[in-house]
């Protein structure tokens, strides 16, 4: 019985049923990750730091803008971004 259980899991392993069902969802997660890190540095850039969110880092009167934390949120953004592409394509290749 146990040996049949374990034949059975790498037949599975090995045909990428559960493999590939898993690594979509993963591969999902981090798109939307990147893409909202993408867009919250769009918004540091756009929006003057007196009138961001609180949860953002809002500073009372500030005509300024959060560039610093725009451009790492950006950069980490793309990243997320290209480390799905790479765990997307990796099984693919033969």
């Amino acid at each position: 019985m146990v040996e049949r259980l374990f034949t059975y899991t790498r037949l599975v392993l090995e045909k990428g049923f559960i493999v590939a069902a898993g690594r979509k969802a993963f591969v999902t997660v981090l798109v939307l990750i990147g893409l909202i890190l993408i867009a919250i540095g769009i918004v540091y850039y756009v929006v003057k730091a007196g009138s961001l969110p609180s949860m953002m880092g809002r500073i009372a009167g500030s005509s300024a803008h959060h560039n610093k934390r725009g451009l790492v949120a950006v950069i980490v953004g793309v990243v997320v971004l290209l480390v799905a592409v790479v765990s997307a394509s990796v099984g693919r290749r033969n």
